[in-house]
């Protein structure tokens, strides 16, 4: 039985075409928003990282969807390079948040990793024309200019952030957040690669990441 107040429980989320997803939510109690993560390809809602990166936010009141964007047989494919596909599962999930029962109207924020990152970006662009909207998001380690002709249309606050090992990230980066909005932030994370797995630096990221929604959600 699913509590009131706070639970931890796997769910499958029914997609455009009829794909059916696999995720986890967790409901803090007395959670004051919902957090989705989208990884990229080679990743899961299994992943410590982002395990990490969730429970640290459940700590702040945040709930969150850990959910896989690609099944395990679209992972084993080039399915990850659909961006405007995962950009489309993103709007479906927004949507699984309005109108489940335990999240419905909670204001929703997004954290991107990698090849989900410009998929993140897209799925902002489009939400105000779906059920309902995303309110922030953060990326970690993506290449934001991949959907360069795009970024003219994100009206809400975004942090990029990447590590100062990262050269082509870094580069990636500069040059998306010189198309969006002042509300928008390019933070380098000094001493972290692609993937943060240096000593603190995933800590470093989710204490940016949680200040982050905070102030923008």
């Amino acid at each position: 039985m699913l509590s009131d107040n706070a639970f931890n429980e796997p769910v499958k989320i029914t997609v455009t075409g009829g794909t059916v997803l696999s995720g986890k939510l967790n409901m803090p109690e007395d959670a004051k928003a919902i957090i989705i993560f989208a990884h990229g390809s080679g990743s899961s809602h299994h992943s410590p990282r982002n395990k990490f990166i969730a429970e640290a936010m459940q700590q702040e009141k945040f709930a969150t969807l850990l959910i896989d964007l690609l099944t395990p047989e679209e992972n084993e494919g080039n399915a990850q390079f659909r961006v405007d596909d995962l950009a489309q599962r993103l709007l479906d999930l927004r949507s699984w948040v309005d109108q489940n029962p335990y999240t419905e109207a909670m204001y929703t924020g997004v954290v991107a990793t990698s090849s989900a990152a410009a998929a993140a970006l897209m799925a902002v662009t489009q939400s105000h024309e779906s059920e309902g909207s995303i309110s922030s998001l953060v990326c970690r380690g993506g290449r934001p200019d991949e959907v360069m002709s795009i970024l003219d249309k994100v009206d809400i606050p975004v942090l990029f952030q990447v590590g100062s090992k990262d050269a082509e990230g870094i580069a990636s980066n500069k040059r998306a957040i010189s198309h969006l909005p002042d509300n928008c932030e390019l933070k380098i994370i000094e001493g972290a690669s692609r993937s943060f797995e240096e000593e603190d630096k995933l800590e470093e990221f989710a204490d940016n990441a949680i200040d982050w929604f905070l102030k923008t959600i």
